[in-house]
């Protein structure tokens, strides 16, 4: 996979085998950089460019940016939707078919009895899976301690259900070691994840890294 950017000279490369780590010393050009995914993300700029095969990609369908490793959580709206569109369709399956809709008319049996009594006609909404599903809160549990394996847990969440490639992370070394950062890209190479590093200053080069420095008098080394 390739990323792109206009204001530099080489496009970035990723693989399942290989991380992209950028090094951007002066502060403008990495806010410029930064302004610029943002943007990206939101369809608002061709500045910067994804490809795979030389077929270019939606840089926002494909892409997931962290800049912000203090309050992402793995409960976004929609990793929940593509959840219980997940399991609604399992319901259906020849497996869970006739399970689901013997619970449909349990439920529906079980509201008729409670309120045979009423001095009135209730009516009901017709019962489906889905809206089963959605009432019981289904969410991911999320009680890691430790940040990259709550990442790790967020690639495979993102990957799943959003059909995200690339992951872009700002500037994660200042969260976590090198030692955990390292396992993290290990773990994330053998689940053919595809990683981008962005960061301001120089920090030891993973195994699998491929650098791109560009300084503060905006050389590209």
């Amino acid at each position: 996979m390739k990323l792109a950017y206009r204001n530099f000279s080489e496009a970035m490369e990723t693989s399942p085998q290989t991380v992209m780590g950028i090094v951007i010393e002066n502060p403008n050009m990495l806010y410029q950089f930064l302004v610029d995914l943002k943007e990206a993300m939101e369809g608002k700029t061709e500045k910067i460019v994804l490809s795979c095969d030389n077929a270019i990609l939606d840089f926002a369908k494909n892409t997931e940016l962290l800049t912000d490793f203090i309050q992402f959580n793995l409960n976004r709206r929609d990793i929940l939707t593509k959840i219980v569109t997940a399991i609604d369709n399992i319901s259906t399956s020849d497996r869970f078919y006739n399970s689901s809709q013997q619970l449909l008319m349990q439920i529906e049996n079980q509201m008729m009895d409670m309120t045979m009594d009423f001095p009135c006609n209730l009516t009901y909404d017709k019962l489906n899976m889905q809206n089963i599903i959605k009432a019981t809160g289904i969410s991911v549990e999320d009680n890691y301690t430790c940040l990259a394996e709550k990442l790790l847990a967020y690639m495979e969440l993102a990957r799943d259900f959003l059909n995200k490639k690339l992951f872009i992370l700002v500037n994660i070394r200042g969260f976590i070691s090198s030692q955990e950062l390292q396992r993290l890209v290990d773990t994330a190479l053998l689940r053919e994840h595809e990683i981008i590093l962005v960061d301001y200053v120089e920090y030891p080069r993973l195994k699998q890294e491929k650098r791109l420095l560009i300084d503060e008098d905006l050389c590209e080394i």
